[in-house]
């Protein structure tokens, strides 16, 4: 989706869950939508993504991205990355 707007939403997604609520807000505020793609992409398995995933959270690693296909700061991005939201 490509459109005049400055608004991009960035999501990632292991069950689609999260995909779906990301094509849901950009279909409402008219921005585009791409999803974080890793480097090293997590396994397809779902428990052996989530034992990966809490690992990083335990040492505090942050997976590296692949180029995204709009422009956005890279430095933002990876903060963003990096942030812990509570719900």
């Amino acid at each position: 989706m490509k459109n005049s707007s400055n608004a991009l939403v960035l999501y990632f997604s292991l069950t689609d869950n999260t995909k779906r609520a990301a094509n849901t807000v950009a279909e409402i505020t008219g921005a585009d939508i791409e999803i974080l793609r890793l480097e090293e992409p997590y396994s397809d398995d779902y428990t052996e993504a989530a034992k990966r995933a809490e690992q990083e959270k335990d040492q505090q690693i942050i997976p590296e991205l692949r180029p995204l296909n709009h422009h956005a700061d890279p430095k933002m991005i990876k903060w963003m990355a990096g942030r812990r939201l509570e719900v």
